[in-house]
């Protein structure tokens, strides 16, 4: 397992990891990667058999729709934007949900071949939401929206 991004040993959390990777014997198999370049990042994208977040303060999801486009199945902690940027493709699971359950559709997602071509699918559609042609047209009506609640306010129109 690759850890990538900020991690700070005085971080509570990334203590919290380290140790749930100690009582699970498995820290032998941690890589903790640190921040990355772009070229990096990419390199681990490339190899990557899966894209597990655990985070709880998930803004838009970046790297949840960056794996998507490497075909890089996501497994992703259902909370805050998470749902909202993955919808029906990629798995959720729970906070409450034990992590040997959790582990188990990792595994699945990696070595049952018809359920990672099946969600990597609904990835391939759900990515292609994030386009430019797909996006431009709200971002227009947002943007027109905006300027008209602005005229309205200028001239005191409620």
């Amino acid at each position: 397992m690759i850890l990538a991004g900020d991690s700070r040993a005085f971080d509570p959390y990334f203590q919290h990891v380290l140790e749930t990777c100690r009582q699970h014997n498995q820290i032998e198999h941690v890589q903790l990667a640190g921040q990355l370049d772009e070229s990096e990042l990419l390199a681990y994208y490339q190899t990557a058999h899966l894209y597990w977040s655990a985070s709880e303060h998930e803004g838009f999801g970046a790297p949840l729709v960056e794996a998507m486009w490497f075909d890089v199945p996501v497994l992703a902690l259902s909370e805050a934007a998470v749902p909202e940027t993955i919808a029906d493709a990629g798995v959720l699971f729970d906070k409450d949900e034990s992590l040997e359950h959790v582990a188990e559709r990792a595994f699945e997602l990696v070595r049952n071949v018809t359920r990672r071509r099946e969600v990597i699918d609904k990835q391939r559609l759900r990515r292609r939401e994030f386009t430019l042609p797909a996006v431009a047209p709200r971002l227009k009506e947002l943007c027109e929206r905006i300027e008209a609640a602005s005229r309205a306010a200028l001239h005191g129109v409620a």
